[in-house]
């Protein structure tokens, strides 16, 4: 029986089906801290972040539990950073507004882990209510492609061991949601790939 063409049938689908394994999504905020409860910080001190919303995490009605990674926010020229934190996409019961709730540590239900210390204050959590109109066409599928127009409203909130920091951004720069993009698969998937393929050869060599 020859047996070569089930072989790559087999192994070249399973090649290119993981070679497209694995989307992120990577986003950018910005503004500047209005005049309530700035804690740590001063009242019109400017703070610009970014994380990575990592689209294998599997939700589950619109939670995304561990898919917030690579978070780090300057703000008052101090820098705070956290991983595996969620994200909850949800809609208003009309469907007009859809909601984007970002959340890594808190004192109350922690999700994924901060570090950072201001003076005497120690960063233990971060969350961001973003809405608008359309931010996302399935809360299943990480919103993707957004620009500060999207948004119609923003307030991010930093949370420390001694006290709240509860800020809207009144004077923000922007928000983007950058476009879903391939995470790179590790480097030893090619030598395991090379090595199937070296099997195929050899086969193909091989007498029937």
């Amino acid at each position: 029986m020859d047996i070569k063409l089930p072989f790559k049938a087999v192994l070249f689908p399973m090649l290119l089906a993981a070679s497209g394994a694995g989307q992120a999504v990577t986003v950018q905020f910005s503004g500047k801290l209005d005049a309530a409860n700035t804690g740590p910080f001063t009242a019109g001190d400017t703070f610009s972040g970014t994380f990575v919303i990592d689209e294998t995490v599997t939700p589950s009605n619109g939670i995304f539990s561990g898919a917030i990674d690579s978070f780090a926010v300057t703000v008052g020229g101090y820098t705070l950073t956290g991983d595996n934190g969620r994200l909850q996409q949800f809609s208003s019961a009309n469907g007009s507004t859809d909601f984007m709730a970002i959340k890594l540590g808190g004192a109350s239900n922690p999700q994924g882990t901060v570090s950072g210390i201001v003076g005497s204050d120690v960063f233990t959590g971060f969350t961001a209510d973003w809405r608008g109109g359309s931010l996302f066409g399935d809360k299943n599928v990480p919103a993707h492609d957004l620009t500060w127009d999207d948004f119609s409203y923003y307030r991010v909130t930093f949370e420390f061991n001694n006290n709240v920091l509860d800020t809207v951004i009144d004077d923000a720069t922007g928000i983007t949601v950058g476009p879903l993009s391939a995470v790179p698969l590790p480097a030893g998937f090619w030598l395991l790939g090379s090595g199937l393929l070296g099997l195929l050869g050899w086969a193909r060599r091989s007498p029937a």
